[in-house]
């Protein structure tokens, strides 16, 4: 499999919707994935095969890969990095108190980083993007701008799906890393235009306003 910040081939750079597009496609796996784990867990006593829902949970993040990569230049191992993170946290928050932490292998680990800490590496894949946007705030719409806007995005879709990794034991520092992907979505997604009076006709609903809306910026 392709590390982390290896290249991706050619495809097309997400302008206009683009960003929005992929959120949905991402949005629309994450239940799939969810009930894969809700599902292995719920099955029956005791630990589910951990390797079969390892296997369940791969397979089902490589059909969104495919899909990813088909509409970005960003690498899609950067792009799904910060999900594959969540699920893995999810596993393990189920296994722990049946005694199988050990058991799980992360997906994490096996298919896109050679490491045990997706907490950690969560974050620190994460810190650089936060001045990145700073300095992109102001610039015109480029492959670069894209890119740190879907996974600025990404990174606060897992957040608020209650990824905590290394700060599972820090609420007040989780929040702060929160609300600094927040501030930096912003800088990137600026805010809407004052309306205009009812009378004047209005302009259909740009990718902007929707992606503030899902967004809730």
């Amino acid at each position: 499999m392709t590390q982390v910040g290896s290249p991706s081939g050619p495809a097309a750079a997400p302008r206009e919707d683009g960003v929005l597009h992929l959120l949905r496609e991402v949005t629309a796996a994450h239940a799939k994935l969810e009930k894969i784990i809700e599902d292995a867990f719920d099955a029956g006593p005791g630990l589910p095969d951990l390797v079969v829902l390892s296997t369940d949970i791969s397979d089902e993040l490589d059909h969104l890969r495919g899909r990813v990569s088909r509409k970005t230049r960003a690498s899609p191992e950067n792009v799904l990095l910060p999900l594959v993170c969540l699920y893995d946290e999810r596993v393990l928050l189920r296994v722990a108190p049946l005694g199988g932490s050990e058991e799980w292998l992360r997906v994490q680990r096996r298919d896109y980083a050679p490491r045990e800490d997706g907490g950690d590496l969560f974050f620190e894949e994460l810190a650089p993007l936060v001045p990145r946007a700073e300095q992109l705030a102001n610039q015109p719409p480029s492959d670069e701008r894209d890119r740190v806007l879907l996974l600025l995005t990404l990174y606060r879709f897992c957040l608020s799906e209650g990824f905590t990794g290394g700060y599972a034991g820090a609420p007040d520092l989780l929040r702060e890393r929160t609300e600094e992907v927040q501030s930096a979505l912003r800088l990137l997604v600026p805010p809407a235009p004052r309306a205009a009076p009812l009378a004047i006709p209005q302009p259909p609903e740009s990718w902007l306003a929707r992606l503030r809306k899902a967004l809730s910026l």
